[in-house]
C-alpha cells in the first residue's frame, strides 16, 4: 500500500542518456554544461524562488510504501 509518493528535485539534467547520441556538437555542449546549469537551478531553487518538483522536469520519484502483513 502506496503512504506517500512525490517527485524530487526540480530538475536535474545529469540524468540525461547522452551516451548514444552522436558525437556532434549538441552531445558536447549538453556534456559540458548539464551539471553547471542543474547546480544553477538549484542555487536559485534555494536562495530565491521555490520550483516545485513536477512530472515533466523531476529526475526522481520518491515513494514509501509498506507491505500488506500475511
Amino acid at each position: 500500500m502506496v503512504e506517500e509518493c512525490e517527485y524530487f528535485l526540480p530538475i536535474s539534467l545529469e540524468v540525461l542518456n547522452v551516451e548514444s547520441w552522436p558525437k556532434r556538437w549538441p552531445y558536447w555542449v549538453t556534456v559540458r554544461t548539464h551539471g553547471v546549469i542543474s547546480r544553477i537551478v538549484w542555487l536559485v531553487d534555494e536562495r530565491v524562488i521555490r520550483f516545485k518538483p513536477n512530472r515533466w522536469t523531476s529526475p526522481y520519484v520518491n515513494c514509501v510504501a509498506r507491505k500488506p502483513c500475511r
